[in-house]
């Protein structure tokens, strides 16, 4: 790898970077919209799935999956790791054309970090656990959790 070694030759890279990945973007949309339209006609989401395949590792992939099984007849087959044909779904032309895919999900704000809130809301959740509904944790796990939340000097008010 060669580095840039000048300003301009950074800030060059960077315009090429803005406005390369608005290209890639549209060209993803425009993909998708036409794989999601090919699958409805001929029901083999195969395109879909070749889509999804070529994503660069970089790209927010799951908001794609979002916006395709939000449009697209399809179903994701959790087993196989892919999409599957949808019968008793339908193909929404008008939406997926409404907005594109990077605005339908986008990127979740960056948090940073705070160990003491995720351990009260943690230790709120175990207080509030209902095994009729479901919910799971034993009694040494909120044991467990209560002692850390006691030891970080967490409150539950």
């Amino acid at each position: 790898m060669k580095l840039f070694t000048s300003k301009a030759s950074i800030v060059s890279a960077i315009a090429s970077i803005q406005t390369s990945g608005a290209k890639l973007d549209n060209d993803i949309w425009i993909a998708a919209v036409s794989a999601m339209s090919h699958h409805a006609k001929h029901g083999n989401p195969h395109l879909i799935n070749d889509l999804v395949t070529a994503m660069p590792k970089g790209s927010r992939v799951n908001a794609l999956r979002d916006y395709i099984l939000a449009h697209g007849k399809v179903k994701f087959n959790e087993k196989e790791k892919v999409f599957a044909h949808d019968k008793e779904g339908s193909f929404d032309l008008d939406g997926a054309l409404a907005i594109s895919w990077v605005e339908f999900k986008p990127e979740q704000e960056y948090k940073p970090l705070d160990v003491l809130k995720l351990v009260k809301a943690l230790a709120k959740k175990v207080a509030d656990a209902d095994e009729a509904m479901g919910d799971k944790c034993s009694d040494e796990q909120a044991l467990a959790v209560m002692a850390l939340a006691a030891n970080l000097g967490v409150s539950l008010d």
